[in-house]
């Protein structure tokens, strides 16, 4: 119970820092538009920016795939081909998203306060049936007749008469087959607010802008996904020989088969929930045009952060199936299952982060065209194991855009 309490603690002072931080964003975006409206007479810069954009972007670190007995034992089985169950159960590789900005730079000053958010998911659902019929078996037989005048009781070997041939074939009655159906559902948000302060180091010439900041980052991960495995990966169909048939029957073989039969199910939820303190330098440099007819620029960037937090995974899985050999009469079964207990990991990390974006941008008085590409990787912010702990970076990449919008000055 205390530790369900100070749990609790926790996640309510998080976010009360969370709301306070975005509180006082958004009374200084209100103060400065109010001073931008006061003093916008002679200003030639905006004083005010919204950024609005979106992302398609690879996704990593979201989950293991879950491998069963009845796959894992079975990996060359035709039911898996081409595609195997571990191929199913792959979460998507991209997701999509939007983001959202808004900065200050009061006039006349080199500061820039700001408060952006990026948010992302990816949904995936996938079924597969596959089956492999395989061949059946055709065996000659001899035939044989009787005298009618024998009885039936009393039939014998040296009293038939034997007809040569018969072709039977049999069908197989147990082709091998594969049954998987997966979901997989994972979302992002990502919040920062910084205040940064433009240093003109000279490096790229006049035309170019080099702010560094410091703030907070708030992340968020979350994945959840689920799979049901029905399988038959080896039957046998065969002709076998006893000594019952050898003794009675000319062709001396009788069709068999054997298998195994087996379904699994898995579920599993995951998170990471952390804050902490973000450095950050973005620069861009001009290549073409002037500030009123528009500028052409190369912009690229940098971030860094350490994230406090806690990582979370739960989650089940089962097992169940059967061995089948009718080499006999009764047919031999064997029965199995496996129920693990359910597992559930909650343990507080440091997560490191770094990233960083390049990409162009066309820039007039007012407003701002952008895209580039952009990375975000954060270490061992995921526990994608099942029955033990396994930590994995979870990283966003891929291509941007945005438009922003400029406002007062």
């Amino acid at each position: 119970m205390s530790e369900l309490i100070h749990s609790n603690g926790r996640r309510d002072f998080r976010w009360h820092l969370l709301t306070s931080v975005s509180a006082l964003a958004l009374v200084g975006s209100i103060c400065a538009i109010d001073a931008a409206r006061a003093d916008s007479d002679d200003g030639d810069r905006p004083t005010i920016w919204i950024e609005l954009g979106g992302q398609v972007e690879r996704q990593t670190g979201q989950g293991d795939p879950y491998d069963p007995p009845g796959v894992a034992n079975y990996s060359s089985s035709l039911a898996y081909k081409p595609i195997s169950p571990l191929q199913v159960e792959k979460p998507p590789l991209f997701g999509n998203g939007a983001e959202a900005k808004l900065s200050f730079q009061p006039e006349d000053s080199d500061w820039v306060f700001s408060a952006s958010m990026r948010y992302g998911r990816a949904n995936g659902s996938k079924t597969r049936y596959h089956n492999t019929p395989g061949q059946n078996l055709s065996r000659v037989y001899e035939t044989r007749t009787y005298p009618a005048s024998l009885p039936v009781s009393s039939h014998t070997f040296g009293q038939a008469v034997f007809h040569c041939c018969k072709t039977v074939t049999y069908a197989n009655p147990n082709p091998a087959y594969a049954d998987i159906k997966a979901t997989h559902r994972d979302s992002h948000t990502i919040l920062d607010f910084q205040a940064g302060k433009e240093v003109g180091l000279g490096l790229f010439g006049q035309s170019s802008e080099s702010v560094f900041g410091v703030g907070v980052r708030f992340a968020q991960f979350s994945a959840k996904s689920s799979v049901s495995i029905h399988g038959k990966p080896d039957p046998q169909f065969y002709n076998h020989a006893t000594s019952y048939f050898l003794q009675h029957y000319p062709q001396k073989y009788f069709p068999t088969d054997k298998f195994h039969v087996f379904a699994a199910s898995a579920s599993s939820q995951r998170s990471f929930r952390g804050m902490g303190p973000s450095l950050s330098w973005n620069a861009s440099t001009a290549l073409l045009g002037n500030a009123q007819a528009g500028v052409f620029s190369f912009d690229w960037g940098v971030n860094a952060a350490v994230l406090f937090g806690r990582r979370t995974a739960k989650g089940q899985h089962h097992e169940s199936g059967h061995y089948h050999h009718a080499k006999y009469y009764p047919a031999n079964s064997h029965y199995y299952t496996n129920s693990p207990p359910p597992f559930d990991r909650n343990k507080t990390v440091t997560v490191p982060n770094v990233g960083g974006f390049a990409g162009v941008s066309f820039k007039f008085p007012n407003a701002k065209i952008s895209m580039g590409y952009r990375g975000d990787f954060f270490f061992g912010a995921m526990d994608t194991g099942i029955d033990t702990e396994r930590t994995k970076t979870v990283g966003f990449y891929g291509p941007f855009a945005s438009i922003s919008f400029g406002f007062g000055g």
